[in-house]
């Protein structure tokens, strides 16, 4: 069969440096069978690989430039049999061997999707695991909705050719490529106006399409994996929001979002240890600062100031319009706009968020208010930060780089968090109760 070859997305040329120099990242998720079909199983992901023509792709490099090879045949059975019970019958158990090799996979062979089946005497496990290349957790999410539809009888009504959509969207960043140059450079300068050099916009626009992503794919890219990066803790963090359901029936009706009262509450949070700076947010769930509309594109960073601000409520209404976000400014590739992000990602971005905002989740209980090294850390702070909507639990993942802050005063920081999310959300309880009581007068 002749190899078909298509250009990736823009975000895509950084990510593949990125994993190739620093191993893999896999995302996962699980559907759950109390009895299986296997049939049914073959033919929903035959669906989904005819539904995303992506997932039938792998990574190649070839004349020094990167496509993905769509030449991979589109297998009509994946698994033929349904495995027996399991002699390890903890899920976590089984899997954590497989994590450990998706990590060191050859990044140009590795399946940006695959597939696997698991059984105890409880239950049976189908597994996704997905390339990172491939899509966030939101898109993950999405492919698993699709694969239980598919599952349930659902027909393929649309199809996603990846090569004919990464052509229209990155001619649409390439576009507006000086306006954001010029928009980015007034915002760094106020910070360092060194980080991002001169383009040569007529030379660049005169280039053909393909000159254009060759020209990203040559680009040098930050990838730290040096001893800085090394040094890594995470300290593990929880509280309840009380009177959840009165909090959150007040923030809908002033019209205030949770990513304001995380983003306010952390940037005072950080101001007071790291200065004047900027904060990197990802956010996962309906509130993507970038729209998803086909895997392989997914969300991008949005930009928010460290500054010591009162945490009322007219500064959590301005902080829901005022992120600096990618889907308008910054275009998934620092090397199209010139930057160095070396410079940028270790005196400017000091903090980078990864927020989830979802129904519900559980956490480790044994690991609150404990330490544990982690393999690699590229900023000072990179917390991970989860909202269950359905009863107000916060929890957070504290991670830290241990050369530029030590654990008591992680520990500090945590409080502090804490303690201005709490104030938040008591100046718009209390605007929100004294509107009541106006209105009742």
């Amino acid at each position: 069969m002749e190899a078909i070859y298509h250009y990736p997305f823009i975000r895509q040329i950084k990510d593949f440096y990125r994993y190739r120099a620093q191993g893999n990242i896999f995302l996962e998720v699980d559907v759950y069978f109390r009895k299986a079909d296997l049939d049914k199983i073959n033919a929903s992901i035959s669906k989904l690989h005819q539904k995303y023509s992506l997932l039938n792709c792998r990574f190649i490099l070839k004349e020094d430039m990167l496509y993905f090879d769509d030449s991979v045949k589109n297998q009509e059975v994946y698994f033929k049999e349904l495995p027996e019970n399991n002699s390890i019958q903890n899920p976590n158990d089984y899997f954590h061997p497989k994590r450990l090799i998706n990590q060191s996979l050859d990044i140009h062979n590795v399946p940006l999707i695959y597939y696997h089946l698991y059984k105890n005497d409880e239950v049976m496990i189908f597994k996704i695991f997905a390339h990172h290349m491939l899509c966030d957790a939101n898109g993950l999410q999405k492919i698993k909705n699709d694969f239980i539809s598919f599952y349930n009888g659902a027909e393929v009504t649309e199809t996603y050719n990846f090569g004919e959509y990464s052509v229209k969207r990155n001619n649409r960043l390439f576009k507006s490529l000086e306006g954001n140059y010029k928009y980015w450079k007034n915002i760094l300068a106020a910070y360092d106006d060194s980080v991002i050099s001169p383009i040569d916009f007529a030379g660049f626009n005169s280039k053909s399409y393909g000159e254009k992503i060759t020209s990203l794919v040559h680009a040098s890219y930050y990838t730290p994996t040096d001893e800085y990066s090394r040094q890594g803790k995470s300290y593990h963090d929880s509280f309840m929001i009380e009177n959840f359901d009165e909090i959150q029936s007040a923030l809908q009706k002033m019209k205030i979002s949770w990513i304001s009262v995380f983003m306010l509450a952390f940037s005072k949070t950080a101001y007071a240890y790291q200065g004047k700076s900027l904060i990197g947010l990802l956010v996962s769930g309906k509130n993507d600062v970038f729209s998803m509309n086909s895997i392989g594109e997914y969300s991008g960073e949005s930009f928010y100031p460290a500054e010591d601000q009162d945490l009322s409520p007219e500064n959590l209404l301005a902080a829901t319009n005022s992120f600096m976000t990618v889907s308008k400014h910054l275009i998934f590739n620092y090397a199209l706009l010139n930057w160095d992000e070396e410079k940028f990602f270790r005196k400017i971005c000091k903090s980078f968020i990864n927020l989830s905002i979802v129904d519900g989740f559980s956490c480790e209980e044994g690991k609150l208010k404990k330490f544990e090294a982690i393999d690699l850390i590229f900023l000072e702070l990179e917390p991970l930060l989860f909202l269950s909507k359905s009863d107000g639990l916060v929890y957070i993942n504290w991670r830290f780089n241990t050369s530029k802050i030590s654990e008591q005063t992680m520990i500090q920081i945590a409080e502090d968090f804490t303690g201005n999310f709490r104030k938040c959300l008591s100046s718009c309880l209390e605007m929100h109760q004294k509107s009541l009581q106006n209105t009742m007068i």
